[in-house]
């Protein structure tokens, strides 16, 4: 279920960065509903979800030092997505495209901590 919220978030990301195109169009989906302002809102806050999600998740199946090492690594890995969604004044422009991409980057960063936790267990057994 995590695994699917966090694909979910960057399919809306991925609507996000064509907002006005999709408006345009009359494509009816959730961040056009939601309009530019209440998108950026929801992205962030899907994101900050995900994260205390992933968290709460290795403390349970995991141990501590390895849930704050992961942790920390992903929220600082996170931390330039958030500020580019906050900074965003307008749909127009590149700025949407640049937030797909660092929303991808973090994702894959998150894929690399998952993996590299997976690999740790193993060698470690």
């Amino acid at each position: 279920m995590f695994w699917g919220a966090v694909i979910l978030f960057l399919v809306h990301i991925n609507n996000f960065s064509h907002l006005l195109t999709s408006t345009q169009a009359g494509i009816k989906n959730s961040v056009t509903a939601l309009g530019f302002d209440k998108a950026k809102k929801f992205l962030m806050a899907w994101w900050i979800l995900c994260l205390l999600t992933w968290f709460f998740l290795h403390l349970y199946f995991t141990s501590p030092l390895i849930v704050w090492i992961q942790s920390v690594a992903l929220i600082v890995a996170s931390l330039p997505l958030l500020i580019k969604l906050h900074r965003i004044r307008s749909p127009l422009g590149s700025d949407l495209v640049d937030v797909r991409k660092l929303a991808y980057k973090t994702f894959l960063t998150m894929v690399f901590l998952f993996f590299i936790e997976c690999v740790w267990y193993l060698v470690s057994y």
